[in-house]
């Protein structure tokens, strides 16, 4: 699990990229790399916030088998941090398909609810595309360290 937080932290950092393209625009050489992924964000979407739902519950069970051995200190404050992560995870990728995802629901009244209940999620798309990248550099310095 210890490669979750590298490929998770990685994933973060380019998510963020994607859901902030002025920060991406500074670096002509990484928005290059990003324009072959942007015809794919709702899927990219769909999948972080699935690959991040997963990773919460997973974070959550070694939270709480932590706090019976560990309740202070740098690995306590680490797990917190993670578990944030994983919620701006989810976050951001119902941010990047958040404008798509009503239309697959079948029922017009349940789209109004859906689009209603994500726009304050899409609203803060550009804020949740500069603090996943943070949160992507943490998980991948706790994982060398």
């Amino acid at each position: 699990m210890a490669r979750m937080g590298l490929l998770a932290g990685l994933w973060l950092v380019v998510v963020g990229l994607l859901a902030a393209p002025d920060l991406a625009r500074r670096v002509p050489q990484i928005d290059g790399l990003l324009d072959r992924l942007r015809p794919h964000t709702v899927q990219i979407g769909l999948g972080t916030a699935v690959w991040g739902v997963v990773g919460l519950l997973w974070g959550v069970i070694r939270f709480l088998g932590m706090l019976g051995v560990v309740t202070t200190g740098g690995a306590f404050l680490a797990a917190l941090i993670a578990l944030a992560a994983w919620v701006t995870m989810i976050l951001t990728g119902l941010a990047l398909a958040g404008d798509h995802l009503p239309a697959m629901l079948p029922d017009r009244r349940q789209e109004q609810k859906a689009r209603t209940a994500l726009a304050p999620i899409i609203r803060r798309r550009p804020l949740l595309g500069r603090v996943a990248p943070a949160f992507g550099v943490f998980l991948v310095l706790a994982w060398l360290f």
